[in-house]
């Protein structure tokens, strides 16, 4: 029985990789929005992109009582609080929405 060869093995190794790499497609970054507080602060959760297109999400603090907001962005950037917490609803939402087959949104909230 033939040993591999340890080159060539490695040369086709490389070359996977290489082809990998280049066929891979360009990644862009760009900043939708940026939160001052008074609509959000502390984002931890993925956003959920609606049925509508749009996205949403929650962000822990910040808002009108300082106790996280739940908002909604275009992928254009236009940014929406759908929502301001105020302890006595609830406080610092935890973790990303649901929507729910009636197109409402779920979540939960740590207070």
């Amino acid at each position: 029985m033939q040993k591999p060869n340890v080159l060539k093995m490695t040369c086709a190794a490389l070359i996977l990789f290489v082809a990998t790499v280049i066929s891979l497609a360009a990644q862009t970054f760009a900043t939708l929005v940026s939160f001052n507080s008074a609509n959000g602060a502390y984002l931890r959760s993925a956003l959920v992109q609606g049925t509508d297109g749009r996205f949403y999400g929650t962000a822990t603090a910040g808002g009108a009582s300082n106790d996280g907001t739940v908002f909604r962005t275009s992928a254009s950037g236009t940014l929406m609080v759908l929502h301001n917490f105020d302890y006595n609803d609830g406080s610092a939402p935890a973790g990303a929405l649901v929507q729910g087959s009636d197109g409402n949104f779920y979540g939960t909230t740590f207070g």
